[in-house]
């Protein structure tokens, strides 16, 4: 029976060390994010606008064209 629990101890351990593994790079990660956002990088043009802009981005005349020439659907 001990060695039964000898085995879990070390399954847990081993788990543990996983998890804090896992967790320290999900905090490089996320230091790299904020890093880049206070770098101004999520503003190049490489990266897409935000559906918002794009939604502005759509003037009246488009829009009513689109709506003037689609057909009805039944």
């Amino acid at each position: 029976m001990s060695m039964i629990g000898y085995g879990i101890v070390a399954f847990a351990i081993w788990k543990l060390t996983q998890i804090a593994t896992e967790l320290g790079e999900i905090k490089e990660i996320l230091t790299d994010i904020r890093r880049n956002i206070d770098n101004g990088l999520h503003t190049s043009p490489e990266f897409p606008k935000p559906a918002e802009n794009l939604a502005r981005a759509v003037t009246t005349a488009s829009y009513s064209e689109v709506l003037t020439n689609s057909e009805p659907q039944h």
